[in-house]
């Protein structure tokens, strides 16, 4: 994954591990500092679907699931939307 910022570019590879009884998470934490938002998110998935998001804010959850339909894929929701 690609986070691009006015500040920074952050490149992210998640590698989540599978094994008899236990599973890691595929969470990718972004810490962007005091910026705002985020305004190119490129992510590269293992079967070379490439999805492109722009001006994401920096605040919240993303959860993204792997599409060919682009940003009907990502699903912002904050921290506290999460517990209802």
């Amino acid at each position: 994954m690609i986070a691009e910022t006015n500040e920074r570019t952050l490149y992210r590879e998640n590698f989540p591990a599978n094994s008899y009884n236990s599973q890691s998470p595929a969470i990718i934490h972004l810490g962007l500092g005091k910026t705002d938002k985020i305004k190119v998110l490129k992510v590269v998935w293992p079967s070379g679907i490439v999805q492109i998001f722009n001006e994401i804010p920096a605040e919240g959850h993303l959860t993204i699931k792997e599409s060919k339909t682009g940003p009907n894929a990502i699903m912002p929701f904050k921290a506290a939307e999460k517990s209802q």
